[in-house]
């Protein structure tokens, strides 16, 4: 599934950045030249590449004992390609934001699969459940801390002051911080108790983990949603020092009014023009 999900976000993001619709027949008559000159194209076609590999590694796993740790690398591996080509791609700490997202994205996906993968398998766990338990209670914590930190440096690299707080931006951090709150608070107040009592493993305590599993599942769904949300939103602007902001109206009054229609951007720094950030 993971693999059939990257595919589809390869297609659907060259239709976006190309505003070609999907099912338009120049979509993919163009699609080998976005994924051969593109950046974006290149990262993603190898984060397909990379998860379709962890898919086939999977169903190696399966019969060949001793390759279960070399399919985890590698799954956490091609994570890489969508850090360096989430919203912290374009950011101006560019290689500190990539490495935070993706000891983000790394975080994340232990903890979430960890849960899942429990909540599927433990019936077939049977007698090393309390272990098992016990163990993810801890890797969970480690988790939390790691994407809490990862998530605030973060957030103030692109920020830059408390006051951006009050942006759109801002607001989505926000809210993703009162989820990862929710979330450390439903693991400390049920969780223990529940790893204590998993030796003797009712009816009445496997309906309560299912139902807190199924609880934290879905309030880190939302948090992921809001990561994508995060990911569409632009940050705001820094305010420019009052230094600049002289020199940028000296060279805006200075400029002729042939001048300014014929250079739309007079009055910036000089540089490309800003980036035009997706609906």
């Amino acid at each position: 599934m993971w693999a059939i999900a990257s595919a589809a976000v390869l297609v659907l993001t060259y239709s976006d950045t190309a505003g070609i619709p999907v099912l338009e027949p120049s979509l993919w008559s163009t699609m080998p030249t976005y994924l051969r000159s593109v950046e974006l194209g290149q990262a993603n076609l190898i984060g397909t590449a990379m998860i379709t590999a962890v898919a086939v590694g999977c169903l190696v796993a399966r019969k060949v004992d001793g390759t279960e740790v070399a399919v985890l690398l590698g799954s956490l591996a091609a994570l890489w390609p969508i850090a360096t080509t989430g919203h912290a791609s374009t950011d101006a700490n560019h290689q500190q934001s990539v490495l935070l997202l993706f000891s983000h994205l790394v975080a994340v996906s232990i903890w979430f699969g960890g849960l899942a993968a429990f909540g599927f398998l433990q019936d077939q766990i049977g007698r090393y459940r309390h272990a098992v338990l016990r163990r993810y209670s801890v890797t969970a914590t480690c988790c939390l801390a790691l994407v809490a930190l990862s998530g605030v440096v973060s957030a103030m690299l692109r920020l830059g002051s408390w006051s951006a707080l009050s942006s759109p931006y801002g607001a989505v951090i926000a809210a993703k911080a009162t989820l990862l709150l929710v979330l450390g608070a439903v693991g400390f107040l049920h969780c223990r108790p529940l790893v204590d009592k998993t030796p003797t493993w009712t009816a009445r305590a496997r309906r309560r983990f299912t139902a807190l599993a199924g609880v934290e599942l879905l309030v880190m769904c939302v948090a992921v949603a809001l990561g994508i949300a995060l990911g569409r939103t632009p940050p705001p602007d820094p305010d420019p020092s009052p230094a600049t902001t002289r020199h940028l109206v000296d060279r805006s009054q200075g400029a002729t009014s042939e001048q300014r229609r014929a250079a739309p951007w007079c009055g910036r720094p000089s540089g490309p023009p800003p980036i035009l950030h997706s609906r």
